[in-house]
């Protein structure tokens, strides 16, 4: 919904944000750790307490996933993290 309400809004910065937010859950989930009721679908009756994080380690795991994303350019100025858009990483984004 807000990468909707970005495009409507033409609103770049929270269109990257929220791109990186979706990446980060998918992420998360694509790394093996999810909550319970999808690794009930994953690995059925054989399910033990590894295969799945309670809600608060879940949101962590996306956090900690958001943050490297977010963090991925050594410049941390305000364009950077947000839109993209940095002239001092240019170089960086291009190559993406």
């Amino acid at each position: 919904m807000t990468s909707v309400l970005a495009k409507l809004d033409d609103n770049a910065a929270l269109l990257s944000f929220a791109e990186k937010l979706e990446a980060a859950c998918v992420g998360t989930v694509e790394s093996g750790k999810m909550t319970k009721d999808l690794a009930l679908i994953l690995h059925g009756p054989k399910l033990g307490r590894e295969h799945y994080l309670n809600t608060e380690e879940f949101m962590d795991a996306v956090a900690s996933d958001l943050k490297a994303r977010l963090n991925k350019f050594k410049c941390m100025c305000v364009c950077c993290v947000m839109a993209s858009v940095c002239l001092n990483c240019f170089i960086q984004l291009r190559s993406l």
